[in-house]
């Protein structure tokens, strides 16, 4: 029994990532005809009404885009596309923010990586560089110290 072990944890993993790709193909279907597409809008009408509005009705029917809070709208917008379109619960949403922190931050640690690495490989390999280096190094020591000391 403790010899299946192993293959039944790797099912297990297998099936989580099969049901992810389910989940996001079906994401893709469902917005392909929206993000596929190339749309226009004109506003020239609704600024002519905006404009013709006069008192009471300009106060009931305010729709000048200028006025809305834009943060608050796209969340709401996430937020009606997880419930609406991919059947997420709402419950599901601070194990995704965490997620999506961290996949944030691992992206940002493997740039920092790369270029990290770019920049020692030119280190190492150019003498140019490693003068201008220990240059910029020098003056960004120095700097403080000048401005304080005025």
């Amino acid at each position: 029994m403790l010899r299946y072990g192993p293959v039944r944890q790797q099912q297990n993993v297998c099936n989580r990532f099969v049901q992810q790709y389910k989940k996001m193909e079906r994401a893709l279907h469902i917005l392909e005809f929206f993000t596929l597409h190339e749309w226009s809008f004109g506003h020239e009408n609704a600024v002519t009404l905006m404009e013709e509005l006069k008192g009471q009705d300009r106060e009931t029917f305010e729709f000048d885009v200028r006025n809305v809070n834009w943060d608050k709208y796209m969340e709401s917008y996430v937020l009606g596309v997880r419930r609406f379109l991919l059947n997420e619960e709402e419950d599901t949403l601070p194990a995704a923010r965490k997620k999506l922190n961290r996949i944030y931050y691992l992206t940002k640690l493997a740039n920092l990586l790369v270029v990290m690495g770019f920049a020692r490989l030119l280190l190492a390999r150019s003498k140019m560089v490693r003068q201008a280096w220990r240059t910029f190094l020098f003056f960004g020591i120095q700097l403080p110290q000048m401005l304080l000391s005025r």
